[in-house]
């Protein structure tokens, strides 16, 4: 059972959530900290009324203009693997692209947290998803070793050419 002191941080979160969900400027960051505390402990089934209230049904309320799943999931995942587990300030992360965030925060530890956000703020989306795959082996460089499908495919550098 919700207690009113929680009760009323809860419902002071949903309408944080709700009025940055009605400004245009953005900010992702602070709707990732509101959604992270909703998230918590099934906080939204308060805001909802029913113990039985999904999460999705939450992300549907036209307060807080209809969110998809997968943003929210993503933007949770973010705040909580950044902010929450390793301790990082928003300025640490902002401007970084939130898709990057998200890979990145499965495989990033506290030893390499921040040496994935330096390169996530400077490496193309397609540069870092490589990188991740294939670590720091030069495409142009690369001794290729193929693997032959209707591609055939460098294991080293991820080059394809057809056959």
């Amino acid at each position: 059972m919700t207690n009113q002191k929680q009760a009323k941080e809860i419902y002071n979160s949903f309408s944080r959530l709700k009025s940055l969900s009605q400004s245009s400027t953005g900010i992702d960051l602070a709707k990732a900290k509101e959604l992270s505390f909703m998230k918590k402990n099934d906080n939204y089934k308060v805001v909802m009324g029913d113990e039985g209230a999904t999460w999705k049904s939450f992300l549907a309320q036209p307060e807080i203009q209809p969110m998809h799943l997968s943003k929210a999931t993503r933007l949770v995942a973010i705040y909580s693997t950044y902010i929450e587990k390793f301790g990082l300030s928003e300025d640490d992360i902002i401007g970084i692209d939130s898709n990057s965030l998200h890979r990145l925060a499965t495989i990033v530890d506290e030893k390499t947290v921040r040496l994935w956000i330096e390169k996530a703020r400077t490496l193309s989306r397609y540069d870092l998803y490589r990188e991740i795959k294939y670590g720091d082996i030069d495409e142009i460089k690369c001794e290729h070793n193929w693997e032959t499908k209707t591609n055939k495919t460098c294991l080293k550098c991820g080059v394809k050419e057809k056959i």
